[in-house]
């Protein structure tokens, strides 16, 4: 599955691409820091994230 994560220094946040592209996330300034993943789920999207960034 296809999800976009946005990840802080305090959390990770992830939408449902198709979620994500229906509010404009492709084309407002507010998606340019959003980088596109592919997981398993919500869940599995989040701990990527975390894992890329080291938030435990």
């Amino acid at each position: 599955m296809e999800f976009y994560i946005l990840i802080e220094p305090w959390a990770v946040y992830v939408k449902e691409a198709e979620f994500f592209k229906s509010q404009g996330g492709l084309t407002d300034a507010w998606g340019k820091r959003w980088v596109e993943i592919e997981a398993k789920s919500i869940e599995d999207a989040r701990q990527k994230g975390k894992e890329i960034s080291n938030i435990k």
